[in-house]
């Protein structure tokens, strides 16, 4: 009976001691490795414009794969919704603009392409590419005229590593990693037209 009683202890500790670590890790996967930094909006002509700001810090495996020819394509997720609007309420925008980043090692430079504008720019440097691709200036997000008077709005904005875009043959290994399961959290801040 004492035997017994020992192991049921012992198993007790290794159960709670696994799920210690498991939970650790778990806390240490969801680990945000973008945020949107300085994220405002000023009214200027009938047209609220967001500057913004994203810092992003990708893993190892992500940088290994971009100097390996692999683009990378971040998703830039802008909403506008009324203040405590229900969840069925229509967004007055929900926009989504995407931006790629790509070495290219003949030149041994950095692309940074916004394609949803189709504007390319060069960098010489990983840092300056990675914070050019981070950089949101006088993005025209709403019209004033789409916004009640009287009202308050919240404007949120997100950035999120795009699995879709990556080739085909690595997709899988993606969505089963947590190295490139990478997104900020929202922004949000309140307007009043």
């Amino acid at each position: 009976m004492l035997y017994f009683k020992n192991i049921m202890v012992r198993q007790n500790i290794l159960f709670r001691l696994f799920s210690v670590c498991w939970l650790l890790l778990m806390m240490a996967s969801t680990v945000q490795a973008f945020v949107v930094e300085e994220a405002r909006s000023q009214l200027r002509d009938g047209t609220f414009y967001i500057d913004a700001s994203v810092k992003y810090q990708f893993t190892e495996t992500v940088l290994e794969a971009l100097e390996n020819g692999v683009p990378i394509t971040v998703d830039i997720h802008f909403q506008v919704r009324r203040e405590g609007a229900w969840i069925w309420e229509k967004d007055v925008v929900d926009q989504h603009r995407r931006r790629q980043l790509r070495y290219l090692p003949l030149s041994d430079s950095y692309e940074v392409t916004d394609i949803d504008e189709k504007r390319i720019k060069l960098y010489f440097s990983r840092l300056a590419a990675i914070t050019a691709l981070g950089e949101i200036e006088d993005f025209a997000m709403v019209a004033e005229e789409q916004l009640d008077a009287g009202e308050t709005y919240l404007m949120e904005i997100r950035s999120r590593l795009d699995i879709e875009k990556l080739p085909v043959p690595l997709r899988p290994q993606a969505y089963m990693s947590s190295d490139w399961k990478l997104s900020s959290e929202w922004s949000q801040w309140l307007i009043k037209p």
